[in-house]
């Protein structure tokens, strides 16, 4: 089996590698291997990120009570219940047209499959926010901890090549934080 991961992708595959020796790999490619923390990894993760997801989530970062619900009930409730709405409005519309006499083929074979897919990540956005605005500031497992895992032996021994693409700008601005 070849493992493929770009970027966050390639951080994936070097931890399925690691983390599951009874998945042999005889190569992984990881291209521009990303190993960095959350803020330097997202662009404008403590500027507006944490910000937005505080304010969609109705959690005041000077209130210190910890019960997140109670400023304005459930915001991820709230938000899950909205997209599956809109989720719903858009999967009977696209439905019924893929299978008009007017719609292409691709809008039944490409199209739909597509954007079921794209909306099942959608449908992750609300714990995502909610975990940013209480408190939640890096990725798991740790830029740290996933370093550790790629030194370990069964990385070495799971994968009997694996081949890094770096670019230079992504080099020159990341290579300290790639796993040796």
């Amino acid at each position: 089996m070849i493992g493929i991961g770009h970027s966050c992708g390639a951080l994936l595959q070097t931890l399925i590698t690691s983390l599951f020796p009874d998945t042999p790999r005889a190569v992984n490619v990881l291209i521009s291997f990303n190993n960095r923390p959350a803020s330097a990894a997202i662009p404008a993760f403590n500027e507006i990120i944490i910000p937005l997801a505080e304010q969609l989530m109705g959690v005041d970062p000077t209130h210190n009570s910890g019960n997140y619900t109670e400023l304005r009930g459930d915001p991820a409730n709230r938000l899950r219940s909205s997209i599956s709405s809109f989720r719903s409005s858009v999967d009977g519309l696209l439905e019924t047209f893929s299978q008009s006499a007017i719609a292409p083929p691709f809008v039944a074979k490409e199209l739909l499959p597509l954007y079921k897919q794209s909306a099942e990540t959608v449908d992750q956005i609300p714990e995502l926010l909610l975990a940013i605005a209480q408190g939640q500031r890096e990725f798991q497992p740790s830029p740290t901890d996933t370093k550790e895992v790629c030194r370990s032996e069964t990385f070495h021994t799971v994968s009997l090549v694996t081949v890094v693409i770096v670019f230079l700008q992504a080099y020159v601005s990341s290579a300290a934080n790639t796993a040796d």
